[in-house]
């Protein structure tokens, strides 16, 4: 069952994924918020692939305890790409807001996720074992949940002001995404529980595409008239 579903699964989110971030740059026309949205998607298919496209053929082959290097190697691929995938979330908010260039806070910022990249390629982690160290799995998660925060509250003060709906959902989904951008983070009991939480996560990333494709749609529609 997990040999179907999986992949199944992995194909429809990569292919809803692609879908949005082709759609956004094809009908950007200049706007840098939107730009912004469509480098996102594209980062994010590339940096979920690099895991997912191991995952599944170690799924449908011999098995993942057999392909453990290989999926090693996604695994690392995968934290450095989605580490840069939630950097952008710094230029996007700049560009949706029109922020100057706060230098203490983008050096608080861009230093957790830097942190988080030198933690997360140490050996310690366990990336070629069938379950990560949790030390180290906490060592990178937690920085990168204080940085989601931050920017979390940016978002929030800045949507406030200007009554932005669409970023203020999206400062929402960005600390609970924290906690399940890696599912393994929140201990479970079952193979099920890391399912839903995967689930979830997927869901989450989704949304914060659909905000960028909605707007884009959004204003595809407008200059019709």
């Amino acid at each position: 069952m997990q040999k179907i579903v999986e992949p199944l699964g992995f194909l429809i989110y990569i292919v809803i994924i692609i879908y949005m971030g082709v759609y956004i740059y094809r009908n950007h026309n200049g706007n840098r918020v939107h730009m912004a949205f469509g480098s996102m998607a594209l980062t994010l298919a590339i940096g979920e692939m690099l895991y997912l496209i191991p995952r599944t053929y170690a799924l449908v082959t011999i098995g993942l305890e057999d392909n453990l290097r290989l999926l090693g190697w996604g695994r690392i691929g995968h934290m450095i790409v989605l580490t840069l995938f939630f950097s952008m979330l710094i230029d996007l908010s700049k560009e949706c807001f029109r922020l100057r260039k706060r230098v203490p806070l983008d050096k608080l910022l861009y230093g957790l996720l830097i942190f988080r990249v030198v933690i997360g390629i140490f050996p310690q982690n366990g990336h070629f074992e069938l379950e990560p160290d949790r030390t180290f799995l906490m060592l990178r998660t937690v920085p990168l949940i204080v940085y989601l925060v931050i920017v979390a509250l940016v978002v929030i003060l800045c949507s406030w002001n200007k009554g932005l709906r669409g970023m203020m959902l999206l400062a929402f989904i960005l600390v609970p995404l924290g906690f399940v951008i890696e599912p393994e983070f929140i201990q479970t009991s079952s193979y099920l529980e890391l399912a839903i939480k995967s689930v979830i996560r997927a869901l989450l990333l989704l949304v914060i595409l659909f905000i960028g494709f909605k707007e884009v749609r959004k204003a595809n529609e407008l200059s019709r008239f």
